[in-house]
């Protein structure tokens, strides 16, 4: 079983060769094993902030309006 630490280092990974989808599916994998307490804010919000970056360059790479897509 991967941390989240692990899978936030491959979904960057993944993300740098362009394997968005792959990507967002670590972030939300992520984000999913992180508590939802004000302690884990921090790591929320950079989790969250890292899938809106890989959801809009998937919306953009397939030309889908990014307000029609919801995660």
């Amino acid at each position: 079983m991967q941390s989240v630490n692990e899978l936030c280092e491959k979904g960057n990974s993944l993300s740098e060769v362009g394997m968005y989808q792959e990507a967002l599916s670590c972030f939300k994998h992520a984000l999913e094993k992180t508590p939802e307490t004000y302690d884990y804010e921090d790591e929320r919000v950079w989790i969250l902030v890292a899938i809106g970056d890989s959801a809009s360059t998937v919306f953009k790479c397939y030309g889908i309006p990014e307000t029609r897509i919801f995660l």
